[in-house]
């Protein structure tokens, strides 16, 4: 009986805050204008996190250049030089995200993806 309603209980916080995710990120994208930028220069806070720095042209024509957290999948993997698209809050051009799959995706599909096993689960004998 407890694990069935381990299942319910997990399984569900698992979709809500998924969806939850999926919201904010396309309303917080909606605000959003993309750039390309350029990666100027790299930097290592810690084993899992890095800083990017780039540099874009806002929409005004106004050269910024920024510098941006990556963590855990996304650290390590730009150089300098490399193309990028980044997005950026017109109302104030230093607030920055890098465009990523996996920041944007795979956190909230990962989510879903084991709220809907641990529901599913709960028809299955051999789970």
């Amino acid at each position: 009986m407890w694990l069935i309603l381990a299942k319910v209980v997990i399984g569900v916080i698992c979709l809500v805050v998924s969806l939850n995710l999926l919201t904010r990120r396309r309303v917080f994208k909606g605000k959003l204008l993309a750039s390309s930028g350029v990666v100027v220069g790299l930097d290592v806070i810690n084993e899992e996190t890095h800083a990017v720095e780039v540099k874009f042209t806002t929409r005004y024509g106004e050269n910024r250049v920024v510098k941006v957290l990556t963590e855990g999948m996304n650290a390590g993997e730009y150089g300098i030089g490399e193309q990028i698209t980044i997005l950026y809050d017109p109302a104030n051009p230093l607030e920055v995200k890098i465009e990523s799959v996996a920041e944007h995706w795979l956190l909230p599909l990962g989510l879903m993806a084991v709220g809907v096993v641990l529901l599913l689960s709960l028809g299955w004998r051999f789970i």
